[in-house]
């Protein structure tokens, strides 16, 4: 007999799905390496604070950075604060925010389908979505942002529909914190997706747009948001003026809008090609459930806007990152949900098999080939992940899915819900393989990073320099600031001279200074730059060399 009541469970749903999603993703964090360029940024920018004891203004290598807003500065240097310096500690708030937004997505999917079901399939192909495992181990932003987006999205959607005007407050609130957290986006984007939303339905259905145009301007909301978004934009201005106008709205904003940062990828199908990768291993079913959708309903229409609107606006922004499009999954991690619902309730082996198996082993085929094609990458991991999760598909199959099914049935007892136990299979499948990617890629970011040459770098005494590339990673590992010699380069002179905020020189003015007279100095020359070092005016001064692992040392005595 089914028992009805969820107080029958000693951990509610949302606090075991969070707990599930913790422990996946926290497990191998303190072995895996801060990258360059984006991830030492964030973490030294966050050393370098609370170093100052300054919970204001970001700085890095000295100087004041307007790169991003500060809440996820701060929610580093409160692990700083709390674990010290390190890698895993950098890495926590990331681990913390994946696990809020899967807590989040549940139970937005729950309010909006009214079904305990829904929310645990949306929350289970969130937390393995290729995309979203990736942001929950970085040191970026986007995760943060998605955690309040989806507040935003299920709020708003609540607000316009309901007349609630206390969900459009909360929906005001997590934009606010939105703001906080990478800028101005955070509001502008969903308040036209909310305008768009209201025109449509009111050419299609001729329903009035007053009453949710009066919600979308709720007073309360916008005040709200003022209070907790305002102060340390108003703070910041008075502490540095225009230069934080200039810097963080003029340069980061409207210039990552109108002007390339890398120009090699501003082509309007870049997020075209990588988004069914990113979406990975759900991109089928994400693609079968939006085939079938009813469109007259008002959740979908939602859902739909809110896609087509980041996708086209983060396409025609200047500057392309494959983080930029992230809070557009939200209503495709909804409609997946839906699909394996439907797929589940249809109870086709093929569907299955096409929309859930052969989706999840692909991903498990791509990470092999990779392995193989990258020396970093142990392979031998991810073809053991492949046997332990298949080993267990198996053990599963021959036993009938009796242990899978007491499982689901137990669950389904104490929460009230109705898990099928091939999603439980698939999901477990999954978690295998996203652990075995996690213990896989340590080397891989060991050579993202600084840290092959740290040791050359510590244990020396002369004035260090870098060719072509600068290695944050050196001053967050070392202590020590290395000078970035710049290179002649195709972008944009007004970003090499906003993001060049290290101690940097020419080469022409180095090699200047070395035929002056000069104390001896060391300068690292990754393989990527080593042709373009050998023909410059640098290379006639070297009195030697010293191959290393991802390129050369050279010496100037």
């Amino acid at each position: 007999m089914r028992l009805t009541s969820p107080q029958n469970s000693s951990i509610p749903l949302p606090s075991l799905l969070g707990l599930i999603t913790f422990l996946s993703y926290v497990f191998f964090n303190a072995h895996l390496p801060l990258t360059d360029p984006v991830e030492t940024n964030y973490a030294l920018t966050a050393n370098e604070m609370v170093l100052r004891n300054d919970w204001l203004s970001p700085t890095i290598y000295g100087n004041y950075w307007y790169d991003k807003p500060i809440f996820t500065y701060w929610m580093i240097m409160v692990s700083f604060k709390l674990f010290g310096i390190s890698d895993f500690a950098a890495r926590l708030p990331g681990t913390l925010a994946s696990t809020a937004s899967v807590i989040a997505m549940y139970y937005s999917a729950q309010s909006l389908f009214k079904s305990k079901t829904l929310g645990i399939y949306a929350a289970g192909i969130l937390a393995f979505t290729l995309e979203f495992f990736y942001i929950g181990h970085a040191v970026v932003t986007d995760g943060f942002l998605l955690l309040f987006s989806i507040g935003i999205f299920a709020l708003s959607y609540k607000g316009l529909t309901k007349e609630n005007e206390r969900a459009i407050i909360g929906a005001y609130c997590c934009a606010a914190l939105g703001v906080l957290t990478k800028g101005p986006v955070a509001i502008v984007l969903p308040g036209l997706i909310a305008l768009i939303y209201i025109g449509m339905r009111w050419l299609l259905y001729r329903k009035s747009p007053l009453v949710p145009l009066k919600q979308l301007t709720s007073w309360k909301g916008i005040l709200v948001f003022l209070i907790i978004a305002s102060p340390w934009y108003i703070a910041m201005y008075m502490t540095h003026g225009m230069n934080f106008i200039n810097g963080f709205l003029g340069l980061q904003n409207v210039g990552r809008a109108l002007i390339s940062e890398h120009p090699k990828y501003n082509v309007w199908y870049f997020y075209l090609g990588i988004t069914p990768i990113l979406l990975l291993p759900w991109t089928p079913l994400i693609i079968y459930q939006t085939i079938k959708n009813k469109w007259t309903d008002s959740t979908n229409q939602f859902g739909i806007i809110w896609f087509l609107v980041v996708f086209l606006f983060y396409s025609l922004v200047a500057t392309k990152y494959i983080t930029y499009t992230f809070i557009g999954i939200i209503p495709l991690i909804l409609w997946a949900a839906r699909g394996m619902e439907n797929i589940v309730v249809v109870g086709s082996y093929k569907l299955k098999l096409w929309l859930l198996w052969i989706p999840i082993d692909f991903l498990f085929l791509a990470a092999i080939i990779g392995s193989y094609y990258d020396d970093a990458i142990p392979s031998h991991r991810i073809i053991g992940a492949f046997i332990i999760s298949h080993g267990i598909w198996f053990l599963m199959k021959v036993t009938k899915n009796k242990s899978i099914q007491i499982l689901c049935t137990k669950l389904d007892n104490i929460y009230n819900s109705r898990i099928d136990a091939t999603i439980v299979k698939g999901f477990i499948t999954v978690l295998v393989l996203f652990i075995g990617i996690s213990i896989s890629v340590s080397s891989v970011l060991y050579k993202s990073s600084g840290l092959p040459v740290a040791q050359y770098v510590s244990e020396s005494n002369r004035p260090i320099y870098t060719y072509g590339i600068y290695y944050t990673s050196l001053v967050y590992y070392t202590d020590k600031t290395p000078t970035f010699v710049t290179v002649p380069t195709h972008d944009d002179v007004r970003w090499t001279k906003g993001k060049n905020i290290m101690p940097n020189i020419s080469e022409d003015e180095l090699a200047k200074n070395l035929g002056t007279g000069h104390t001896p100095i060391m300068i690292v020359v990754p393989h990527k730059f080593y042709d373009e070092f050998e023909i410059s005016p640098l290379a006639k001064f070297v009195t030697g060399s010293e191959a290393i692992e991802f390129g050369y040392i050279m010496y100037v005595n």
